[in-house]
């Protein structure tokens, strides 16, 4: 299997998530509005940092529920263990932050693995 390399996980889940400026929710949990109620793939087609790295063919409702450092969710969006930190912090944007913050949020994770940002200017 081919893995990404850190900057296409940067790049992929951030043009991502700047496009789309909403959680990944499950109607369900939205709706009693419960911390954590992020999904990797939600009911209304949306997708999170590391859902939108998961094809079709490699998700599976299973991984639902499982944490970003699962070798589960990490070999579905062919992530290596040894970027598992980069996906966590990811995750955590997505699912601990208003959508409004994750711009400056990205550029800092940008800057920490030292992946160019320029192109987030236009997003």
């Amino acid at each position: 299997m081919r893995y990404r390399s850190v900057k296409n996980i940067l790049e992929r889940s951030t043009k991502h998530l700047l496009a789309q400026m909403k959680r990944s929710l499950s109607e369900a949990t939205a709706e009693r509005n419960e911390y954590n109620s992020c999904r990797y793939r939600g009911d209304d087609g949306r997708m999170c940092a590391l859902g939108c790295l998961i094809s079709n063919n490699r998700y599976y409702p299973a991984l639902e529920g499982l944490s970003s450092k699962d070798p589960k969710v990490l070999d579905a969006a062919r992530i290596r263990m040894e970027d598992r930190r980069l996906a966590d912090e990811l995750q955590s944007i997505h699912d601990g932050d208003e959508p409004w913050r994750w711009k400056s949020l990205l550029y800092a994770v940008h800057n920490k693995y030292n992946v160019p940002s320029e192109y987030m200017y236009d997003l």
